[in-house]
């Protein structure tokens, strides 16, 4: 009996296509199937259209701030190989694939990729020093204009740092520059009945805004005039997390729950006022067992449309355009609100995920598809290496199996 004719390669990269993208250990195994599949996945156009396909990144996971350790919660299968708990460390943000912490022992921050395992210390701002300083908060951002995050590895990029200075009831903001490795203070505003900022920044525009404790008001960092403002709140919002987000059409808004509601605003800023457009009722869409108590808003993956939610020590991501729970992740002990950063890939960073080297520079399942396909692995180790048994490559191969028939039928009609 002849052996069955072999799937054209357009099949078989329609195929890969569709593997998770918060699961790229399927395609390094894919990969490692054989010869022509491995030069398929290397292939620099297929991870273009991989890239192209997801569109919507995949949230890795939280880092959560547990005592004086900082802890990686994985919400997928994929776990970034350096992203193992830090002590004495805080994660500060988390953006385009990088963290960053505050090194309490040596008090400088840290800029690293958990990918790679590449570090960059930062000297804490004067700033942080200079007055009594009852709270403070800091953001990662990359410089370079229209940057995709693809190929930036360690480019160009700023720190914005903004402290609130209890006894004198101000918040001052200063900004560090890789270019120059220094900082300058830029402005300060006053703000008599707040005391601090906390939990996770929005970028819209050319603008960063934290929330302060309270959910009265809002601050405003202009990164282009260098400036700070206040923007009051609703009054819906007093005493209640506020999950600062992006909307889609690149506006700013805000979302918190209560009574197992999600209530979700946007900011109208010709008419200089707030407009609720959503309501979702949170009750009819998660599971049963964790109805006994209301969930609270965490923070928001801009770029995601990720809302993660915690009830006790369970946290949950609810996709905000589907409009259901995507996964759960059990924590050690009960979450505090503003301990939490969420760690996810820009859309381009789905690359940063999934390709090991970048020539020594990316990390993730691509780059050690590209080594084993330019060194030839079969030359190289003889046999494959045990991590990767002929087991998991059929098990892989099954699970691609009925995505093969279903394609085959289609093409038959």
């Amino acid at each position: 009996m002849p052996p069955p004719p072999e799937l054209m390669e357009e099949l078989v990269e329609e195929v890969l296509l569709r593997v998770p993208p918060d699961d790229p250990a399927l395609l390094l195994r894919a990969a490692l199937t054989c010869k022509r599949w491995c030069r398929l996945i290397s292939d620099p156009r297929f991870r273009r259209r991989f890239r192209r396909f997801h569109r919507v990144p995949p949230v890795l996971g939280v880092i959560n701030n547990d005592g004086d350790v900082s802890c990686f919660v994985p919400t997928s299968s994929f776990r970034p190989p350096y992203a193992s708990a830090r002590r004495n460390c805080h994660a500060i943000d988390a953006r385009h694939g990088r963290v960053l912490l505050n090194d309490w022992d040596r008090k400088d921050l840290i800029m690293m990729n958990p990918i790679t395992g590449e570090e960059r210390r930062l000297p804490m701002p004067l700033l942080r020093h200079k007055y009594n300083c009852w709270s403070w908060n800091a953001v990662l951002l990359y410089a370079v204009a229209g940057c995709d995050h693809l190929d930036c590895a360690w480019g160009p990029f700023r720190v914005v740092f903004v402290a609130t200075d209890q006894s004198e009831d101000f918040t001052s903001a200063s900004i560090y520059s890789s270019d120059s490795g220094t900082w300058i203070e830029i402005s300060s505003v006053e703000h008599p009945d707040e005391y601090y900022v906390r939990g996770p920044s929005a970028l819209v525009e050319n603008a960063l805004y934290f929330v302060f404790v309270g959910g009265k008001r809002i601050l405003k960092v202009n990164l282009g005039k260098q400036e700070l403002t206040l923007i009051s709140l609703p009054s819906v919002c007093e005493h209640k997390f506020v999950a600062l987000m992006t909307l889609e059409h690149g506006g700013l808004g805000f979302a918190y729950s209560h009574e197992f509601k999600l209530y979700m605003w946007s900011r109208e800023a010709d008419l200089n006022r707030w407009v609720q457009y959503r309501v979702i009722d949170l009750g009819s869409l998660l599971p049963v067992h964790a109805c006994s108590t209301s969930p609270d808003v965490i923070s928001f993956a801009d770029g995601a449309s990720c809302m993660i939610l915690s009830i006790g020590s369970t946290i949950y991501i609810f996709g905000t355009e589907t409009g259901c729970f995507k996964c759960s992740t059990k924590l050690r002990s009960r979450l505090q609100l503003g301990a939490m950063r969420v760690l996810w890939y820009h859309m381009s960073m789905i690359v940063l995920l999934l390709p090991v080297f970048q020539r020594l520079e990316w990390s993730g399942a691509f780059g050690l598809v590209e080594a084993v396909a330019e060194k030839n692995w079969n030359l190289r180790w003889g046999k494959p290496p045990p991590e990767f048994l002929i087991g998991n490559i059929i098990g892989t191969i099954n699970a691609l199996v009925n995505i093969v028939e279903k394609l085959q039928r289609l093409g038959q009609h």
